[in-house]
């Protein structure tokens, strides 16, 4: 199969695949298998409605909704007229929703009913009306219209008025480096900010992954939140770069995730950890037909060693990456490998197209071997923040570096080895401690699933380490003692946590990775 092509409009790779491969498959989601045909007559069709609601470039389009094939159809036909898409994670209480609409300012909600473990449509519909700005509500599933919302049909049918426009004509004059998606941040430290993201630099990571190895068919299992920037980017628009199918899951469930992978013969499967090892630990993997995946990656947080040992076991090639919302994709990726001592250790090189520097506190570049804040610069970055002119000027330097906020140093071969977060480091007694060498340490244990350590207060040292333990000991306390003593004979004494705890469970934020913020308070 040929290089995907190079483009920097999504729908360019729409046009092109269903002119070259209008029959195949491009989304699966539940009963409905749409052709790239039938995926381009959505497109256009849910295009020209957009623009009978007199959507035009740079208006925002918001929906709620879990990944199926309309919202894959109303992400390409936002990015298509130049509107900018807002995603709002399904599991959202209404309080959650609300900000990001009244920070958005939509001109249009899609959502589903009922909104799972969330406010129902009646309810959000009924908070649309203390919107400083006019917003209608859109149906996205099989459900009937009420005076507060109107259905999918409804709106489709609306773009009578406007069937002679022509698509690709409005696609070809967007600029493609205009922003085109608005994907909030997971809000660890106050209100979620709305990182504004360039419809090009959205399309780079597909095509940089897919140089580097692309499977062959390609088909990509998507469980993510649509406002996640892996189920947009990472899965959803790299399917598309690839001319693949995207295997729409409306939930992550580990024992569906691996029915969905044998029967649809998945051949990428992605997540972060967290997900990877809730399946790993699923009764069922070791019998699961797994033959089909040719690749399997992960990103947000490192893998412990026991979970790389047991995918490389079933699966060929493993890959891991650094990435950030505000980077729009990977910055560092490990080429597709078998190698778990650098899976697990470091997130491979930085991509052809990324300026990476390590500075230190003075802002100065990080000696040979010493960590340092990481930061980025190219073409990929997001425009800023919306409508947040301060906390965009701080994540910036002047002369336009990204401060990622994250630490790491390069190793003797320039793999890039994460360190931790300095808002994650702690000073206990005078030393600087990062919680990802501590939490590397305990996951090397053999009885350790995963492991997270947090800084919290401390009269005596100003803070100190407490680690959060999934581990499989039949005794609580003899567990943690001996976790105390495997971490004392590896770290020295400043680094080892004063409190382990063993939990059965840790908390997620709605992305996937766990919630830091919630453990520092229940220490």
């Amino acid at each position: 199969m040929p290089a995907a092509p190079k483009f920097h409009r999504s729908y360019q790779y729409l046009e092109y695949y269903a002119r070259r491969q209008p029959d195949a498959e491009a989304v699966v989601s539940g009963n409905e298998r749409w052709s790239y045909a039938t995926l381009k007559h959505q497109v256009d069709g849910c295009a020209r409605a957009l623009l009978a609601h007199d959507i035009r470039p740079g208006d925002r389009i918001a929906y709620l909704t879990p990944p199926n094939a309309r919202f894959v159809a109303l992400l390409l036909a936002a990015q298509a007229i130049g509107g900018i898409a807002v995603g709002v994670n399904p599991r959202y209480r209404q309080r959650e929703i609300l900000h990001i609409l009244r920070d958005s300012a939509p001109k249009l909600l899609f959502c589903r009913q009922p909104a799972r473990g969330g406010s129902n449509l009646d309810d959000i519909a009924a908070g649309l009306k203390d919107l400083p700005e006019p917003c209608r509500l859109v149906e996205l599933g099989a459900g009937g219209s009420s005076a507060h919302f109107s259905t999918w049909e409804e709106f489709l049918s609306s773009a009578s008025s406007s069937t002679a426009v022509d698509v690709r004509t409005h696609a070809l004059a967007i600029d493609p480096d205009a922003p085109s998606l608005i994907v909030y941040t997971s809000g660890t430290t106050g209100a979620p900010k709305g990182a504004l993201l360039r419809q090009s630099a959205a399309l780079r990571h597909g095509r940089l992954a897919l140089d580097s190895f692309r499977p062959q068919p390609l088909r990509v299992l998507n469980y993510y939140p649509t406002n996640h920037i892996s189920g947009l980017v990472a899965n959803t628009l790299y399917a598309l770069v690839g001319g693949g199918v995207l295997v729409c899951m409306e939930r992550f469930d580990p024992a569906e995730v691996l029915a969905t992978i044998e029967a649809e013969r998945i051949t990428y499967w992605g997540g972060v950890p967290t997900m990877l090892q809730l399946c790993v630990a699923e009764q069922r993997f070791g019998e699961t037909d797994l033959s089909s995946v040719q690749l399997a990656a992960w990103g947000g947080s490192p893998a412990a060693a026991d979970l790389i040992q047991a995918l490389a076991a079933r699966i060929p090639r493993l890959t891991t990456l650094y990435a950030m919302t505000e980077t729009t994709g990977a910055v560092t990726a490990v080429a597709p490998t078998a190698n778990i001592d650098l899976l697990a250790r470091t997130v491979g090189k930085p991509l052809p197209d990324v300026e990476m520097r390590l500075v230190d506190d003075a802002g100065k570049d990080a000696g040979g071997g010493e960590a340092g804040e990481i930061l980025v610069r190219g073409a990929f970055l997001m425009a800023g923040y919306w409508r947040n002119p301060q906390a965009t000027k701080q994540a910036f330097t002047e002369d336009g570096w990204l401060r990622t906020g994250d630490l790491a140093r390069f190793d003797a071969n320039g793999f890039v080895e994460i360190v931790g977060r300095k808002t994650e480091m702690y000073k206990s007694g005078g030393y600087n401690v990062y919680p990802k060498e501590v939490e590397a340490v305990i996951r090397a244990h053999p009885k350790v699933r995963d492991a997270v350590v947090v800084g919290v207060p401390d009269d005596l040292f100003g803070e100190v380490g407490v680690a959060f333990v999934l581990a499989d000991f039949t005794a609580v306390a003899q567990g943690e003692a001996e976790l105390a003593e495997h971490c004392r004979q590896r770290l020295a004494n400043y680094k080892v946590p004063k409190r382990i705890r063993l939990v059965d469970a840790l908390p997620l934020l709605p992305g996937g990775k766990v919630d830091r913020k919630a453990l520092g308070r229940v220490h």
